[in-house]
């Protein structure tokens, strides 16, 4: 039993990323969308997530949408949170081979940036095949 104990132990609490995370909470802002939901499975599990949370900039809401947005392929979902974090809002453009969204940013966006078009294809379409569909024709209008 002692020796279960101990490997869970070690698995969990001296697991690098909750090792890396204690030590600077700071670094939860910084991890690939792909790594967030490990690091807020490792850090509940341990008991360490509040103690992160509480030393690092970045606050549960945050944390709670960029998981949401890691979890769904809703397109339109993804669009709304996204524009939520930017402070921007969206619009559908439906005249596109792909489901694009124009994103006008506000003005205290830090770049000079009016708007942005937003694409998010399925993750089994290749970038080159993205790009493809991306291309113009004449019946698609980008008329933010």
């Amino acid at each position: 039993m002692g020796t279960s104990t101990g490997a869970y132990y070690l698995r969990l609490y001296r697991h690098p990323l909750v090792v890396q995370l204690s030590d600077a909470p700071a670094l939860l802002s910084q991890l690939p969308m792909a790594q967030l939901q490990q690091a807020q499975r490792l850090l509940r599990h341990s008991g360490r997530l509040a103690a992160v949370l509480g030393s690092s900039p970045v606050q549960p809401s945050w944390l709670d949408q960029a998981l949401s947005f890691t979890r769904t392929t809703d397109p339109a979902l993804r669009s709304g949170l996204l524009a939520t974090r930017l402070r921007a809002t969206y619009t559908p453009l439906a005249s596109a081979p792909l489901v694009l969204y124009t994103l006008r940013l506000g003005e205290e966006f830090m770049l000079n940036v009016e708007y942005v078009l937003l694409v998010l294809p399925p993750a089994t379409l290749a970038a080159e095949e993205v790009l493809d569909q991306l291309q113009p024709t004449e019946e698609s209008h980008y008329n933010p």
